[in-house]
């Protein structure tokens, strides 16, 4: 599979060695962050749709529901479903 990022055309090459091998693994490894990024960023605002609170995507996602909001909201959302079966709280 052939990548561009940043201008430069970079094709994986098994038998490239040393320091050219370990820094078109990066680049690789750079492109996939961004498409999950690009993905975590849909399922957040879905389940906000949905009507999760920002306290439980931060839990799912071993985060403060501080940073969640900060790093995902606020954006335009839909009214929440009302139909979705909620989670019981946990006895304390």
């Amino acid at each position: 599979m052939v990548r561009k990022s940043a201008g430069v055309v970079r094709v994986p090459n098994r038998s490239l060695v040393g320091d050219v091998a370990l820094l078109n693994l990066i680049a690789g490894v750079k492109v996939k962050q961004g498409a999950l990024e690009k993905e975590l960023t849909r399922h957040v605002r879905a389940a906000r749709r949905a009507g999760v609170t920002w306290q439980r995507i931060a839990d799912a996602l071993g985060i403060t529901y501080q940073s969640a909001q900060g790093r995902w909201g606020p954006y335009p959302e839909k009214k929440p479903r009302e139909n979705l079966p909620r989670r019981r709280a946990a006895p304390h």
